[in-house]
């Protein structure tokens, strides 16, 4: 019979154990960024949204597994890389009118822009993709009129590169 004191089954508060600790060999993993390191916390990245798409650095930073970001940084690195030898290979294909070219690499550059989150530089690709196969907004062009916007459409892309560039080597630390 319970004392006096003590209280009745429906008055006890339900008493919480700490969760058991984990299996051998299953320990729980560490952190992935230590916690006085926040350079890459999801509320730490703060980019330019009319340059970079914030959602997709934050999905690239979950895929990273280390602490340094070295796998987001080798794919910023590896953009810098590609899309400098794009412009240059689309330039010269221009040079020799050779617009289906120009839209096989503006399709290219267009995924790796995407997978980045470099939104303008993405666009302007999808720009020189469709002015590849003479059209404009939808619309037919001639070869000429192709060329002749295809060439500003690659002076406005490495423009925007230049300034997705600097932003994207701002926020992951890239010379």
């Amino acid at each position: 019979m319970p004392s006096k004191d003590s209280p009745s089954p429906s008055e006890r508060k339900p008493t919480t154990s700490p969760p058991p600790p984990p299996p051998p060999g299953r320990e729980s993993p560490p952190p992935r960024v230590p916690a006085d390191d926040d350079r890459f916390s999801p509320d730490a990245i703060r980019v330019n949204a009319d340059i970079i798409d914030e959602e997709t650095i934050e999905q690239l930073l979950d895929m990273d597994e280390d602490e340094d970001r070295e796998f987001t940084r080798s794919l910023v690195v590896n953009y810098f890389d590609q899309a400098l030898t794009t412009f240059k290979e689309i330039e010269s294909d221009l040079t020799r009118k050779d617009l289906e070219s120009v839209g096989k690499l503006g399709h290219f550059l267009k995924g790796s822009s995407g997978a980045l989150g470099v939104i303008k530089v993405r666009t302007s690709c999808e720009e020189l993709q469709h002015l590849g196969k003479l059209r404009y907004r939808e619309k037919p062009v001639s070869v000429d009129e192709a060329l002749r916007l295809a060439g500003s459409t690659l002076k406005r892309a490495r423009d925007e590169f230049e300034e997705a560039r600097k932003e994207l080597s701002r926020v992951f630390e890239v010379d």
